[in-house]
């Protein structure tokens, strides 16, 4: 029986992303600083890299705030700024529950690198077997795989696990948990808003906690083949 190196977490980001229609001038780190929810010594020492009508994009020393006309997003690259990422949204969008949203997304990723070549391509050969693809491409390879399934108790919405290489050795893992607006209720309105305020707070910690176990058993998976489909098996 083989045994396989467990691949190592080089890096993560946590990611909080809400689709709607935002005016992104708002969201300058002085207007966070007047509202309570940064402090202010941050918003003089946030590193602006573009504020404009339509884009806002700025990075603090724990949180990046990138924001277009239809799209919000924060990003952490550590745990441990977890819980003031959550509180960081839950008050934006709780002071501005008037803005239009549709959607919303708690995103998870890990970049995993691999000990070796052999043990990244194989962990390629186990996502997207190559025997399908061997007598239609020369060196058929994963460029990137995206898996879909529904949200726990029929929520709306659904999760996406995604894989992608980066340079040779690594990958990266995210998983997208996707909540949507009841279809029967209003869309865009204050309603839809506060219901995605609502389930950041209750569903944050169990999002990011489902999305680990979901990358957990990915890489458990991948330890425990004994072989991979690397196109060079013949198939009955």
């Amino acid at each position: 029986m083989n045994v396989w190196p467990r691949p190592t977490v080089e890096g993560e980001e946590i990611a909080i992303v809400l689709i709607g229609d935002f005016n992104p001038m708002i969201f300058q780190p002085a207007w966070f600083a007047l509202e309570g929810l940064i402090r202010r010594s941050e918003a003089e020492e946030a590193d602006i890299e573009i504020m404009h009508h339509d884009i806002a994009s700025f990075r603090l020393d724990w949180v990046s705030v990138d924001v277009l006309a239809e799209r919000f997003s924060a990003k952490i690259r550590s745990s441990a700024f977890r819980v003031s990422l959550l509180d960081l949204i839950v008050g934006t969008f709780s002071t501005l529950r008037h803005t239009p949203t549709r959607q919303l997304g708690i995103n998870l990723t890990k970049r995993l690198r691999f000990s070796t070549d052999a043990e990244w391509h194989n962990f390629g050969h186990y996502l997207a077997p190559k025997s399908p693809w061997k007598d239609l491409l020369e060196q058929p390879g994963m460029r990137g795989i995206h898996v879909q399934g529904s949200r726990p108790e029929g929520a709306p919405g659904h999760v996406l696990v995604s894989a992608e290489p980066d340079r040779p050795g690594f990958v990266s893992l995210r998983v997208n948990d996707h909540f949507e607006f009841s279809k029967d209720a209003e869309v865009g309105g204050t309603a839809a808003t506060l219901y995605f305020v609502e389930k950041i707070k209750s569903d944050f910690e169990s999002s990011l906690q489902r999305a680990e176990t979901l990358i957990e058993g990915l890489i458990t998976g991948f330890l425990a083949q004994e072989h991979f489909d690397d196109g060079t098996h013949k198939q009955r």
